[in-house]
């Protein structure tokens, strides 16, 4: 089923319009990846005197990249 857009007098598909959305998504998908990555190896470079100088234990993190990249840093 087709879409009047109203705003702008085009007609799209709903194919037109999952298209952007996934490519979106998979765009944020590399760009939270990034994010992962880059906290991960700024942590990992860190001694552990370090690390325990700002309360950060090594198994710690995995998560605080994940949480990094949740929220887009």
């Amino acid at each position: 089923m087709a879409v009047l857009d109203l705003d702008h007098g085009s007609v799209k598909s709903p194919a037109s319009r999952g298209g952007k959305s996934l490519l979106r998504s998979i765009a944020n998908y590399f760009e939270r990846r990034a994010v992962y990555n880059e906290t991960l190896r700024e942590l990992s470079m860190k001694t552990d005197r370090e690390l325990g100088d700002l309360g950060i234990r090594r198994l710690d993190m995995e998560r605080i990249a994940r949480e990094a990249a949740a929220i887009g840093r």
